[in-house]
């Protein structure tokens, strides 16, 4: 994602980290303005979805901690799963 000059410096300004403008234009709502221009934004109702999405990838990293997936070398089909320890 390319910023400009000018979002840079008002982002430094407003104490908005990169991060958190990259991460809102990825899970962000789009919203068409005047112009070529397109406003990003999470709403209420999308952020209890988010909130709920990141938590059952916590719950999965957490399990998954301990497990191991093989696949083909040459195809991305899985062979077998294991429990390790």
């Amino acid at each position: 994602m390319n910023f400009s000059h000018h979002a840079l410096v008002r982002a430094q300004q407003r104490s908005i980290p990169i991060g958190l403008a990259e991460f809102i234009y990825l899970y962000g709502e789009p919203v068409k303005l005047n112009g070529d221009r397109t406003e990003y934004r999470i709403h209420r109702k999308q952020s209890s979805v988010l909130i709920s999405e990141l938590k059952r990838m916590i719950k999965f990293i957490e399990k998954g901690q301990k497990k191991v997936v093989i696949t083909s070398a040459t195809s991305p089909t899985v062979i077998t799963v294991i429990n390790k320890d």
